[in-house]
């Protein structure tokens, strides 16, 4: 009987060393979507016989375009939570997505927009912005001014108050208004 190696099991082995540096690596650059949320490879995994562990658990990789995903999204790499999938199933299995509203500290309005079709709506929260004692949403400031919703989120993420981000008036990479441009006061 010949013996196992691990060099005969190396994709299997580089899946376990991958999600061994994404938990416990703070260099990784991976390590803050796992090691930085709590997530660790199960101490069966780790030592000696924690390869062969890892393989009893997960078994071969059956093709070549399968990868090591996590069933439960919320769990670390522990028996019972891996499974080769596709990329497919990997995309329906990750964390939702961070809400797009940033609320800038005034409130949030949401807004029903009919798509290009003309049949379809969308519907999505601005955050509220008051100038001049006029409290509107970004989404209608952006209209009144015809000025990009998501420069004026940018310009107020800087740190500039509404009445400079308001304005209709480029700005260099530095922040300072280009050739002194017009202003609303």
């Amino acid at each position: 009987m010949t013996k196992l190696r691990k060099k005969d099991f190396k994709v299997e082995y580089d899946a376990l060393v991958n999600a061994r540096h994404r938990c416990s690596n703070s260099k990784n650059a991976q390590y803050k979507d796992y090691g930085g949320r709590g997530l660790q490879v199960h101490e069966s995994f780790l030592g000696p016989d924690g390869f062969w562990n890892f393989l009893a658990s997960v078994g071969r990789k059956p093709s070549a375009d399968l990868t090591l995903d996590r069933v439960d999204n919320t769990k670390g790499y522990e028996p019972g939570n891996l499974a080769w999938t596709s990329r497919k199933v990997q995309q329906r299995n990750r964390r939702p997505t961070k809400p797009r509203i940033i609320d800038l500290g005034w409130g949030s309005k949401t807004h029903t927009v009919f798509c290009y079709d003309g049949k379809k709506t969308r519907t999505f929260d601005s955050p509220l912005v008051t100038l001049n004692d006029q409290t509107l949403s970004l989404y209608e400031w952006s209209k009144l001014l015809n000025i990009n919703a998501r420069t004026l989120r940018q310009r107020l993420q800087r740190g500039l108050t509404p009445a400079q981000a308001l304005v209709p008036t480029l700005f260099d990479t530095w922040g300072k208004p280009r050739d002194g441009g017009p202003t609303i006061h």
